[in-house]
């Protein structure tokens, strides 16, 4: 993904093999252990080659800024309704 097709509210996913403060759950090698988060922040400048975004993850109150390479977009289905998807967030979604 590129840092303009970044938008506050997109639901993104840790890619695999991606270290990160948070830890994935345990499930193997399938795409349901990794962390399902929600962008925070616009983009920013990390080091002068990179850029990252600021996330938190669902299930937490954890956040942190996650460099643009590591990160790919949920499907369109999977998104807010208001970037067009069919998403809504359940009460305690981002609380632990």
């Amino acid at each position: 993904m590129k840092s303009a097709d970044f938008k506050l509210g997109m639901r993104v996913r840790r890619r695999s093999g991606e270290g990160s403060f948070v830890k994935d759950r345990l499930a193997g090698t399938s795409l349901k252990g990794r962390r399902i988060a929600i962008v925070i922040g616009l983009p920013e400048v990390i080091t002068p080659k990179q850029r990252g975004v600021r996330v938190q993850y669902e299930g937490t109150l954890l956040a942190e800024i996650v460099p643009i390479h590591r990160l790919e977009a949920l499907p369109l289905r999977e998104q807010p309704l208001a970037l067009g998807g069919q998403w809504t967030a359940k009460p305690g979604t981002f609380v632990g």
